[in-house]
Parts: C-alpha cells; structure tokens; sequence
C-alpha cells in the first residue's frame, strides 16, 4: 500500500472513530428510575423560571377554581392549581418529591399552607396530570405535572420548593393580572373602599365601637344561565385580625342606604352576562390594620368568590394628615369634673400636621376618635371643644374648632372619657366621616410619669 493510500485510510478511521463516539454520547440515556419522568420539552412558562440551583422550579401555568370537577374546597376557600416542572441539576442521590415538597404563601393575607393536597387520591384524581407524590428525581431528570392547595382568594402567592429538611431551595412569585378567580359563575370587583365612623345625614353613630365599611363594587353574571340573585345575604365581610364576621351588607336598612352615593337595590336579579355597580355598607369592629376580606355567596351560603379589602389611605406614610403619638396618661377626675362610672379621662398628647391638604384641614372634636381595643368600648369623641374639659381643664390642650394650613402642625393633648384600659385605638377623621388615619396607643409604653 503507498504512502498516499496509508494516510487516506488512516484519515478515514480516524473520522469513524469520531463518528462512533459523538453518537454514543448522544445516545447513552441518564440514570434510570422507575418513576415517571417527563422529558424537558414543556409548555411555555407563565412564570419567570428560577435560575438553576441544586433543584430548580418551573411554574408553566397557574389557575384558580372553585371547584375539581365536582369536588369543592372548604368554605371560603379556592383551589389553586399550577403545572410545574421540577429538575434535579445536582442532587447525586437522586431529589424525593413529597407532598411537602412545594409550599405556599399568600402575600397579601401572610396565610401559609406547608403542604399540597397531592397526597389525598380523591383530590388528585380530579386532576388531568397529578404529580403524585412522593416521586425520586433522578440527576439531570425533570418531572412536569399539577399539584394543588386549598387557599382563599389572592392576586399574588409565593410557591417554595423545600428539601427533607425543611430548607427552601428555591422560591417563585405567582401573580394573577385579574385578581378575581378565573372560570367563575359570578365575578366580584371592589372598585373602592371607605371606612367610616359615623353618618352625617341622620347622625347616625356606630354601636359597641363598630364602624361602617362602604365598599363600591361590581358584580357580574358570568355563567348562571337562570340569572344571579343579588340580595344584602349575597355579600359577607370578615375582619381578619379578630374574625368578627358580618353576615349580611345593611344596605336593607334605609337610613344606611341615605348615607350612600350610589347603593345597590336589593334584591336583584342579574342576567346572565350583565353586571351591576354600586355601594354595599357594613356594620362592623374596626381593625387596627384595616385587614378585611369580603366574601361573594350564593342562595345555598356556598362561597363563589372572595376579595380583600384594601385601604391604601390607611397604609401608606406620606398620608395628607398624619398623627405623631408622644405619651399618654389617665385621670380620674379634671378641673373637679369626674367621669362616668367605670370611666377615666384619657389624655394623648400628639402633633397633628396637614402634610397635602390645600385648603387646610378643619379639625373639631370630631376629628378624632378613640376606642378601647380590650373591650372594645365604644368610639368617642373627644371633649376638647368643651371648655371645662379642654380650654380650662387641661394644661396645653387643643383649643378646637381650627384649621390647620398646609405643611403646618400643631402639638397638645387630646381629651377623652372612656373605659380604663391599656390598649386603645386612635382614629383621625376627615370632614365626611372617613377614618383617614388609625394609631395604637399603647398606654404601658406611653405613659407619662408624674
């Protein structure tokens, strides 16, 4: 053979040998397992993926139901189901996942739920690809399937992927553009929310230190082909820091109706893809974080839908009025004035400033509210427009009625009479009667020393 012939055919065995190689590395399949396994070609995420760790997370589509077929949740409750795929990148021994594997978060409410339902076979049988649990992952192996909580309604989750231990190794946000539940027979929008201590057409005041929440809202029909009856049993509110529960909006009772702009008539009966828009009023305890949830009922008290209610006046810092609480103290009598039986004078010194308001902000002793967060006593007002409780009574108080300018503040004492307490809570209303602003005063931490 030449030398020529030689070179030629070594140059092709070479390429062989190549050849062979490259296909067998293409080839060779991953650790096995007996587990199924989906291959890597999923759907296209509806969730930002994580980057990858020892174990990575894919949320590829989320939806909220209120009911699996036939299956409902509890009470108040929806279903949230989402479709993930899950990698191990790194774990040698291969990634268990269990049923506590995914966790969730509900960041408007802070509600965790450590588990899925996956475990429970009569839940994950309604599902069309259940991850059932618990599932070994091999390395470099990924299984994309459903998983499912029970949760009450929220625009925004953070679902957790945990190891044995309890250790997060990664985390995703969940967030719903609508933040009403998807595939609802009757939908519910809160377009606005008030809080209010009192109704100045009758003055009407709250009893046993409730208040009113109006709410504008909308319902609309989606898919009750026999129509949707809207009566003030339709809508429930619940406060989520003490779990005070109003049964019923009073929109019934005329002299609440006459406090309302735009009520909603009831009863009514909305056709199938028609909505209708109006206020709903309620008779409720005040929450000092303004926490409520509203809940939308049928005729059989079944939950269809539930919404928090958001204050954003009562949240945010740079409000057009503030309040800064200095100190506080308790008196049993002023100027020879003694209270009422089981009472004592309550006397806040704070600085009041108008941060945003042009005209100026009118403050009367109606400006302020104060109520007893132990036994929730009732609101008061204060007496700083009665000149032997304020002008005369009591060192520096505030001389009421006055306006206070814009970008302007004034400091002295606000003057009450109510339960002997330790804990009360300090309302600042605005001229219509909304609670704008709500402050704990915490007397143990406040109290002056004499």
């Amino acid at each position: 053979m030449t030398k020529q012939k030689k070179r030629t055919f070594f140059a092709g065995f070479c390429i062989l040998i190549v050849l062979a190689v490259s296909f067998a590395a293409c080839t060779t399949p991953d650790s096995g397992t007996n587990n199924p396994v989906t291959p890597p070609n999923n759907p296209t995420p509806t969730v930002n993926p994580q980057p990858a760790g020892p174990v990575s997370l894919t949320i590829n589509s989320a939806d909220k139901l209120p009911k699996l077929n036939n299956l409902s949740p509890r009470a108040g409750y929806i279903f949230l189901v989402l479709n993930i795929t899950v990698k191990n990148n790194d774990v040698q021994k291969g990634f268990v996942f269990a049923n506590t594997s995914v966790t969730l978060l509900d960041l408007e409410s802070g509600e965790f739920v450590p588990t899925s339902l996956n475990a429970n076979p009569r839940i994950r049988g309604n599902l069309s690809n259940p991850i059932v649990p618990p599932t070994r992952i091999g390395r470099n192996e990924v299984v994309t399937g459903q998983v499912v909580f029970a949760i009450t309604d929220s625009t925004g989750y953070r679902l957790n992927l945990t190891d044995s231990d309890k250790k997060v190794l990664t985390s995703l946000l969940i967030n719903f553009e609508n933040p009403a539940p998807t595939r609802m027979p009757v939908s519910l929008t809160i377009n606005s929310a008030r809080k209010l201590a009192r109704i100045n057409q009758d003055g009407l005041h709250t009893r046993d230190a409730t208040i009113f929440v109006v709410l504008n809202i909308t319902v609309k029909n989606n898919d009750v082909q026999e129509g949707f009856y809207f009566a003030n049993t339709s809508t429930t509110l619940l406060n989520l820091e003490n779990q005070d529960f109003a049964n019923r909006s009073s929109n019934f009772v005329g002299k609440m109706d006459r406090a309302l702009v735009n009520p909603i008539v009831m009863p009514t009966k909305i056709a199938p893809n028609e909505a209708i828009t109006g206020q709903i009023i309620f008779r409720i305890y005040d929450s000092t974080r303004s926490r409520y949830r509203l809940n939308l009922v049928d005729s059989n008290k079944k939950v269809l839908t539930s919404l928090p209610v958001s204050f954003e006046s009562l949240t945010t810092t740079d409000h057009p009025v503030s309040v800064m609480i200095h100190s506080v103290e308790k008196r049993y009598t002023l100027n020879e004035i003694r209270t009422g039986p089981g009472e004592v004078f309550v006397l806040i010194n704070a600085t009041v400033k108008n941060n945003d308001l042009p005209g100026g902000f009118y403050f009367n002793q109606g400006s302020t509210t104060l109520r007893d967060l132990v036994s929730g006593r009732n609101l008061g007002l204060s007496f700083n427009e009665k000149k032997d409780y304020g002008e005369f009574g009591v060192e520096n108080a505030f001389i009421l009625p006055r306006k206070i300018k814009q970008n302007d503040a004034i400091t002295g004492k606000l003057v009450f009479a109510t339960a002997n307490s330790n804990m009360y809570l300090l309302n600042l209303v605005d001229y219509d009667d909304t609670i704008i602003l709500s402050r704990t005063v915490n007397v143990d931490e406040l109290r002056e020393i004499h």
